[in-house]
């Protein structure tokens, strides 16, 4: 478009723009400009434009091509210098500035120069005797022309590629960043609520960025740390309800693995639907204890109605259960208001939980409540709406701790009738009455549907994010971004100058100017074959003296050097490499580093390639006297009948300016602009004669209407423009690559830092090995995760005198730094799980001041542990005899259980010293099968059921403190391995028919 305006403002300005062929030329450059400029505002129209991109780009190369014959076609003495600058720049343009594939780009400008070739042996009217000369001189042009255009090509593709490619990363790390944070969400905030979530959250996430930090400042600041973080609040007028499902221990004896997870699930979902629609949050499950509250974490005026209300509908759930299976199992649940302490404890396995003494009451009103009714305290009865009718509890007479305290209880009367909830156990229709009860009930509460854990998280999955929700996303980013041709975006960036095309911020464009560029030596090797292709053009046609032999001969050395200097390093034959002299190495290395030596190199190529355009002009005769009728153009001459190459030559000099693709586009251009105004000196001045001795020579004496050197000028600056608009583009690609790639780093970094958090919040809620279950698996495969084992060694260690520690005053902030001390203890416990030898213990949960772990829970890791420590042949008998195996297991389970034990004394009696408490723990320990699962689809939570825990329970309960205390199975089997045990006696267990013969292990 340029280039066809400032000819038609030529012809317009030239003393001979009556001239009939003037005129014929200003018609072909004018319909040339209003065909250029119909294109362009086609162009505009993307759709149109990327819809016809061949087509539209095939008529425009038409245009310039037929324009172009025609107009040098209506010149004066036709000769086949006359359209070279043209076709070179077409062939420039054909390659740099056309949307054109590589193939099509090769086509059309090797059709290009073929064609002036052709023209030119067939048309031309001037000089013929020495045409082979000329046409040959054009060939090289040409070929030149088309071989940076090919270099350029793929090299500005690549970097196209690149950017598109880093664009499609930083946006999908942008897609995963979201989606890792939004599970973050939903896994902190199904253990947490969203008022402490985002605290722990922000600490996890600076803890996790500076895990790197040497380890010795690590150690330091630890030591510096008087406590760990307490992530506890204070709340005040909240109601508490537990509850209780009664007579199901012996219904849980004859479930299943995948049956119990699957009632459990079902029961505790109905739950938290219950808990949700009457503005209640379920805290915690505690085996098939399962108690929420009301009034957190926002105050509500009607919390104790609320938890009525919530008690009532699961009285209602428990006896539809009842009355469709004939399964004997009922609700016992007690309420109570006051105030809590709320939030998480410990290092691992986090569970929100409540602490208080009206916490502990709250419990106890539950123990001591009426299977089928809601069994308030007399302070939530303060609380309560006349709504519900209540009548006499008598808790006291069934719980000892609300008889201590004189607390007044009351029943709440049901809406219904009573009688209709004391029902009598019947089988409901449809449920035949021969089916175990666990059965039934597993197929009643399949009709409740209730939701499997995680279900929510897995559904959104990163296949499903990036491949359905996130395409138009992707798209609608990728595009501009990716295009980076597009002019609209040059001027209208947040991160670049507008104009100059640096980076905003000072950091960013000095780390840009000095990232290294391994394509330094294509770009030598590319100026090096101009310079070949300038050498041959000027050997064939202009005069050979000495200034061409030293000039080309200095700059023959100069590409030998630079050339060893940067292809040295790249070599790949390491025999070929070893050849190489160790300072070629050294320096090509540091080409490739120092973009001060590479523009050193640069300011040297390029002022070679000008200075070599023009270096032999001054041999020229310019004898304007001479009579022109006898001069016989011939190669060589001094006459310099060939003029005009050295601005062809010029042209080519120019051209290697945007070879070097990674040098700033402006000093590019400054390079080029300097290059036109030594042109331009030589051109209208120093040199003017010769140029125009070649006009007159050309014409036979008259005066052409547009003169070789102000022709020659418009072809400088037009090619220098065009230069400038494919460098800046090129410079715009490689900066928007570079931003993208920071951006995609920093976002890759913090993608990274999401997925630790996100495996640490999900390894907080499960074992590993069941949250890896979680992670890869998807909805279609999703179902409840249970496993049976058949030795799992189980713990429960208490601190009883903690109670005694605990008060609640002002001096304790309401008990408030008694839990920072019980955080101490249990942080401490948990650290303990960090050393290797404890890797087998699994924490399952803190209930109060009781810490619950269980070790055999990972699959294939004690078989392994118990295969690496016997030889080959004993393992392969052990394999034959399953009891020995067995035996193997619960030894290992065991005797790693007692060795946690004992080192949680060790870790209390030091917190004994620096607190100055006298803190100790009462421990009971048991093995035997077990099964563990995951149920709770709003806050998942993992748990162990069975006889082995309810026995590891019930040995802490009836335990002594200081000891740890075990049945007499476990005994023996510590025995076995070299445990001094003492026999204690039989004592009565809660849910045992026969006492159990139990022992105190010796410690000592």
């Amino acid at each position: 478009m340029a280039f066809c305006t400032s000819l038609v403002i030529i012809d317009f300005a030239s003393p001979h723009a009556n001239h009939p062929n003037s005129t014929v030329q200003l018609a072909v450059t004018f319909s040339g400009t209003i065909l250029v400029l119909i294109m362009l505002v086609l162009i505009c129209f993307e759709r149109i434009f990327q819809k016809f991109t061949v087509p539209v780009t095939l008529f425009v190369w038409l245009i310039l091509l037929t324009g172009t014959y025609v107009y040098v076609g209506f010149s004066d003495a036709r000769n086949c210098m006359d359209d070279v600058p043209v076709i070179y720049y077409i062939i420039i343009v054909t390659y740099t500035m056309l949307p054109l594939s590589q193939r099509w780009a090769i086509c059309l400008g090797t059709a290009t120069g073929l064609s002036q070739i052709c023209i030119a042996w067939g048309f031309a009217q001037r000089f013929r005797d020495y045409l082979e000369y000329q046409l040959l001189a054009n060939s090289v042009i040409f070929l030149c022309a088309n071989m940076v255009g090919m270099y350029h090509k793929y090299l500005t593709e690549i970097a196209h590629r690149r950017t598109f490619l880093d664009t499609r990363n930083c946006i999908e790390a942008r897609i995963k960043l979201e989606h890792e944070r939004e599970q973050q969400e939903k896994l902190l905030l199904s253990v947490i609520p969203a008022h402490l979530a985002v605290e722990m959250k922000n600490e996890m996430i600076r803890k996790i960025r500076t895990s790197t930090v040497d380890h010795n400042r690590s150690c330091k600041r630890a030591s510096s740390t008087r406590f760990h973080d307490l992530y506890v609040k204070g709340h005040i007028n909240v109601s508490i309800l537990f509850s209780d499902i009664v007579n199901f221990t012996p219904l849980a004896s004859e479930c299943t693995a995948a049956q119990l997870v699957k009632v459990l699930n079902e029961l505790f979902g109905r739950f938290d639907k219950l808990a949700q629609e009457n503005d209640c949050m379920r805290i915690k499950i505690l085996g098939d204890c399962y108690y929420c509250v009301s009034g957190l974490p926002i105050s509500r005026p009607n919390h104790a109605n609320n938890c009525v209300k919530m008690g009532l509908k699961m009285i209602e759930a428990i006896r539809q259960v009842r009355e469709a299976t004939g399964v004997n199992v009922d609700m016992r649940i007690g309420i109570h208001t006051g105030n809590v302490l709320c939030g998480v404890l410990g290092l691992r396995k986090w569970q929100y939980d409540v602490w208080s003494d009206d916490v502990t009451l709250a419990n106890h009103m539950e123990q001591g409540g009426v299977p089928g009714r809601v069994h308030i305290s007399k302070y939530t009865l303060l609380h309560l709406s006349t709504e519900f009718g209540v009548e006499p509890g008598h808790g006291h007479e069934r719980d000892e701790f609300i008889r201590e305290r004189d607390v007044e209880t009351y029943l709440i009367i049901p809406p219904t009738n009573a009688e209709s909830q004391m029902t009598s156990p019947t089988t409901g229709h449809g449920i035949e009455a021969t089916m175990r009860a666990s059965t039934r009930m597993s197929k009643f509460l399949d009709s409740w549907g209730a939701d499997k854990p995680f279900a929510n998280l897995i559904e959104f999955s990163m296949a499903k994010n990036i491949g359905e929700t996130s395409l138009a996303m992707m798209e609608g980013n990728m595009n501009p971004l990716s295009c980076s041709g597009d002019p609209r975006r040059w001027f209208r960036s947040e991160d670049m100058n507008a104009f100059l095309l640096t980076f905003q911020r000072n950091q960013l464009e000095l780390d840009y100017n000095r990232q290294a560029d391994g394509s330094f030596k294509y770009y030598v090797t590319c100026t090096a074959a101009i310079f070949v292709c300038m050498g041959v053009v000027q050997f064939l046609l202009l005069p050979r003296y000495e200034a061409l032999y030293i000039g080309y001969g200095v700059g023959l050395v100069l590409f030998i050097i630079l050339l060893c200097g940067t292809v040295a390093e790249s070599l790949g034959d390491q025999k070929l490499r070893s050849r190489v002299p160790p300072f070629l190495l050294k320096i090509s290395a540091l080409v490739t580093v120092s973009v001060w030596v590479r523009l050193l190199m640069t300011a040297a190529i390029l002022s070679t390639l000008m200075t070599l355009a023009v270096v032999t002009v001054s041999d020229c005769r310019s004898d304007l006297h001479t009579n022109v009728f006898n001069i016989t153009g011939e190669p060589g001459s001094t006459h310099c009948d060939f003029a005009p190459y050295y601005i062809f030559t010029a042209m080519m000099a120019l051209t290697a300016c945007t070879v070097f693709l990674q040098v700033n586009f402006i000093l590019k251009f400054l390079f080029m602009f300097l290059g036109i105004v030594i042109y331009s000196i030589v051109l209208h001045y120093s040199k003017a004669d010769v140029f125009d001795m070649y006009d007159l020579h050309r014409l036979l004496g008259e005066e052409p209407h547009i003169s070789t050197r102000v022709k020659s000028t418009i072809y400088l600056i037009v090619l220098c423009i065009t230069l400038h608009i494919s460098d800046r583009q090129m410079e715009h690609t490689s900066r928007l690559d570079f931003l993208w790639k920071t951006k995609f780093k920093v976002e890759h970094e913090e993608v990274e830092t999401m997925g630790s958090l996100t495996k640490v919040l999900l390894e907080n809620i499960l074992p590993a090995h069941v949250a890896t279950h979680f992670l890869n698996s998807d909805k279609r495969t999703l179902s409840l995760y249970h496993e049976s084992y058949s030795s799992v060694c189980v713990m429960f260690a208490s601190i009883p005198n903690f109670k005694e520690f605990y008060h609640q005053n002002d001096v304790n902030k309401n008990g408030l730094e008694c839990l920072r001390l019980l955080n101490e203890i249990i942080a401490d416990f948990d650290m303990l799980l960090s050393k290797p030898k404890f890797s087998y213990v699994e924490k399952i949960k803190t209930i109060g001041s009781t810490y619950m772990a269980a070790c055999g829970l990972q699959p294939g890791k004690d078989e392994n542990k118990i295969n690496g420590e016997l030889d080959g042949g004993t393992t392969q008998v052990l394999k034959k005899i399953p009891s020995v195996v067995d035996q193997t297991k619960f030894k290992h389970s065991v005797t790693a259980m007692v060795d946690f034990a004992m080192n949680m004394m060790v870790s209390l009696d030091g917190i004994n010293r620096d607190s100055f408490n006298s803190f100790q723990l009462r421990i009971g320990i048991n093995h035997g099968p077990a099964i563990a699962g995951v149920i709770g689809a709003q806050k998942p939570q993992y748990d162990i059921w069975g006889d082995t825990v309810n026995v590891a329970s019930r040995m802490d309960s009836f335990g002594e403190m200081g000891k740890i205390h075990v049945p007499e199975h476990t005994a023996e089997v510590l025995m076995a391995s070299g445990y001094r045990c003492e026999y204690r006696g039989e004592i009565k267990i809660k849910g045992k028919d026969v006492p159990m013969r139990t022992y105190f292990l010796a410690t000592s």
